[in-house]
């Protein structure tokens, strides 16, 4: 069975996080990366990798939480992931948006995106990113801060800007919502499958139209990965877990 990863799920929101670990593990998937959004599930996905062994944490400050939170509060929790550096895989979910924020919050939003991708360079992590609607501003402002290894969320900012995060070394994360979608479907297509990774972004994005998602649906995303570049299904499996091993299990003395 080819190893198969999920590198973008949050556990906390499935309602049977146990049972969707079996599933993953029968499917073949040997890594799951539970993203923290806030204070609360920053927590509980650090629980929740003690708990499962497949289960790789990354904690974050999701861009639409972050801007509640007092100064006080942001550095406390920046203070929090510090004391965790030896715990978890990257620093994640952080970002920008664009659609869910006015545009003073948005402001608020990348300043405090700029001190923990400067907290992922400092302590050598991976950055997991959000960036829907401020794309191309997100992508310039990893590039300016020279960011390196990171993985872009569900990234929706087109082929072309795809391309530019392609050519500076970023992995694009691709859910199993490609099976119904155009666009993610053009993604796989054009973007070299050695920046290329699966996610679920469990329990969104699923394969259907309403469906949930969960980690098990990384095996969707590869067939049809592989059915789009005429490929075959282990192939891809093998080079996006590949991928998967330069992002976060090695280059541990890069920067993000």
């Amino acid at each position: 069975m080819n190893p198969l990863v999920d590198v973008h799920a949050h556990l906390e929101l499935i309602d049977d996080c146990a049972d969707a670990i079996r599933r993953a593990e029968q499917a073949g998937v040997v890594s799951v990366i539970a993203n923290g959004m806030d204070t609360s599930s920053n927590r509980q996905v650090l629980g929740f990798s003690n708990k499962f062994k497949i289960v790789k944490p990354a904690i974050g400050l999701y861009p639409a939480d972050a801007v509640t939170l007092s100064d006080e509060e942001i550095n406390r929790e920046l203070g929090f992931i510090r004391s965790k550096e030896n715990e978890i895989i990257a620093l994640g979910e952080i970002g920008l948006e664009g659609k869910r924020l006015e545009e003073g919050m948005q402001q608020r939003a990348k300043g405090i995106f700029v001190k923990l991708l400067r907290l992922a360079i400092e302590i050598r992590k991976p950055v997991i990113v959000h960036s829907r609607g401020l794309e191309a501003e997100c992508i310039s402002l990893l590039e300016e801060m020279k960011a390196k290894r990171v993985v872009l969320h569900c990234f929706c900012g087109g082929i072309e800007l795809a391309r530019k995060a392609e050519r500076l070394g970023f992995m694009l994360s691709i859910p199993c919502s490609i099976s119904r979608d155009k666009y993610f479907q053009s993604l796989a297509r054009e973007i070299s499958l050695s920046h290329l990774l699966t996610e679920t972004d469990s329990p969104f994005l699923g394969p259907k139209s309403g469906m949930k998602s969960e980690p098990a649906m990384v095996k969707r995303t590869i067939e049809r990965i592989a059915e789009l570049k005429g490929m075959e299904e282990g192939e891809v499996a093998n080079n996006i877990y590949a991928n998967y091993g330069r992002v976060f299990e090695n280059g541990k003395s890069n920067n993000p």
